[in-house]
């Protein structure tokens, strides 16, 4: 599985299935690396994808990237409508069905990052909204949270020293605080959580 507007490195598919070797994998996730990153929203989405990478590294739980992954045939029947994160479902049918996910470094997907204030934030209170339906599931203890997200802070010092970093680090985190809030909101008040599913128009533009 993948998205339309990502540039899949070759060789990555046969990193991803590979590891269907072993029976008791479910899903294997890829490795999202920003596409030509500039500026101040070029810098967000590499802390991003650095933070992640860590984190997917070191324990992947339900994290899968939505970019680029692989699924075991039968794991998943069918996606509910109303859900925003088709991944982290994914994932948690995978769990759910006792099956590993994998992460693969090796498994790279080049990923356009978004431009505008607004886009950033339709793509975080989306993303974040699945996170709070997650969380109300059974598997609420891997959900990410805003505490979760804070863990990794001091991992994103060093952007601080780079020629945007002075505002983007602290900017990111403010409106990061932000977008949870909204997703609460919104996961609160939304019956129709497709209605959510807005574009960020900026990563869809040619660089």
């Amino acid at each position: 599985m993948t998205d339309g507007d990502v540039y899949i490195e070759p060789g990555a598919t046969r990193h991803l299935t590979q590891h269907f070797k072993d029976k008791k994998t479910g899903t294997v996730a890829g490795h999202p690396i920003p596409l030509k990153p500039k500026g101040i929203f070029g810098l967000w989405m590499q802390m991003s994808c650095d933070i992640l990478h860590e984190k997917r590294t070191k324990n992947i739980e339900l994290d899968i990237t939505g970019n680029l992954y692989a699924i075991k045939k039968g794991i998943v029947k069918k996606i509910p409508q109303n859900t925003t994160l088709d991944d982290v479902y994914v994932a948690h049918e995978t769990k759910k069905a006792s099956h590993k996910i994998i992460y693969e470094p090796k498994a790279i997907v080049h990923v356009k990052g978004v431009e505008t204030i607004g886009d950033f934030i339709t793509q975080k209170t989306r993303t974040r909204v699945g996170w709070h339906q997650l969380k109300h599931r059974e598997l609420a203890k891997t959900s990410r949270t805003p505490k979760g997200e804070l863990k990794y802070i001091k991992k994103t010092i060093k952007y601080l020293f780079t020629p945007t970093g002075i505002i983007a680090v602290p900017a990111y985190y403010l409106l990061t605080a932000a977008t949870w809030l909204l997703a609460w909101w919104k996961y609160k008040t939304e019956k129709n959580y497709l209605k959510l599913w807005k574009p960020a128009k900026s990563t869809k533009q040619p660089r």
